[in-house]
């Protein structure tokens, strides 16, 4: 049989006959648990790559009061994904953090905690803006504090141009 006459009679076949009872549900229901197992496939193979991949992240800290806070989802967050890109962009009262010698309410150091994330691979960026407001300097800062003009034309850049999600503290 021509293919062409195999067509005609596959879709005359088609309106003529009525579909059997029960037809389009076992249609329907192989259709849906190929979707699912297709689904999961591709939700494990987007998981599996997902861990061999580097997420980036920027945490924007704007306040003083939140920098232990800060501290503490910095290492919660390097634990539970070790190759994660990590940096800090500090504005405002946000930039004493970073200023050698500032304590915590609790009278620790946030030098040392600093010191420790920077050696994990955390990147700590400081307003410009904010510094000579503050009157600040880089020997104010925290050893290995990166100095950018502006904390929030930062941010703004990381997420647009570095792809990088972000994280209010």
């Amino acid at each position: 049989m021509p293919l062409k006459d195999f067509l005609r009679s596959l879709t005359a076949d088609v309106r003529t006959q009525p579909p059997r009872p029960g037809r389009r549900f076992i249609l329907g229901a192989l259709t849906g648990a190929t979707a699912v197992l297709s689904g999961a496939t591709v939700a494990q193979a987007s998981e599996e790559a997902g861990d061999q991949r580097s997420e980036k992240v920027v945490y924007h800290l704007d306040s003083l009061e939140n920098g232990t806070a800060l501290m503490r989802h910095l290492a919660k967050h390097l634990q539970s994904r070790p190759a994660a890109s990590l940096e800090v962009v500090a504005v405002s009262s946000g930039v004493r953090v970073l200023v050698s010698g500032t304590e915590n309410s609790n009278g620790n150091d946030y030098e040392s905690l600093i010191n420790d994330l920077q050696r994990r691979g955390v990147v700590f960026k400081a307003c410009g803006n904010t510094m000579e407001t503050l009157k600040l300097s880089q020997e104010d800062l925290v050893w290995d504090v990166v100095i950018v003009e502006a904390g929030m034309a930062e941010l703004g850049r990381l997420q647009a141009q570095e792809g990088c999600a972000y994280i209010k503290v």
